[in-house]
C-alpha cells in the first residue's frame, strides 16, 4: 500500500485525531428552497433541518467540503422520497441527512 495516498473515506473526510480537537465553524445555509410542502410547515422543517444537520456535524465525520479555507457557495442536496404521513421534523432529518451526503460528495 502507498502511505502516501488517501483512501477514498480519507479522502472525503476529516478525522479529529485525539491530539487536535475539532475545528470550529459556522454553516450559514442563506436559502432552503423547500417546494411541494405546506408554507405553515416550512418554518418547522427549517427547525429540523437546523438541528439534525448540527447533529450530524457533530457525531459524523466532517467532510472535506467543510475543511478550512473551504468556500462552498451552493449544495445540491439532490432527491428523496417523503412518505405521505411524514411530519415536518422527519422531513426536515431527512433533508438534512441530504444536505451531509452532499457535503460529503
Amino acid at each position: 500500500m502507498d502511505k502516501g495516498r488517501k483512501t477514498k473515506d480519507e479522502a472525503e473526510s476529516i478525522r479529529p485525531t485525539p491530539h487536535a480537537p475539532r475545528p470550529t465553524f459556522h454553516l450559514y445555509i442563506d436559502r432552503l428552497i423547500l417546494h411541494g410542502f405546506p408554507p405553515g410547515d416550512r418554518a418547522r422543517i427549517g427547525e429540523a433541518v437546523e438541528s439534525s444537520l448540527a447533529q450530524l456535524l457533530a457525531e459524523q465525520e466532517l467532510p472535506l467540503a467543510l475543511a478550512p479555507g473551504s468556500d462552498l457557495s451552493r449544495l445540491n442536496g439532490g432527491a428523496f422520497t417523503v412518505a405521505p404521513e411524514a411530519g415536518p421534523e422527519v422531513i426536515g432529518r431527512q433533508i438534512a441527512q441530504a444536505i451531509y451526503q452532499g457535503l460529503r460528495g
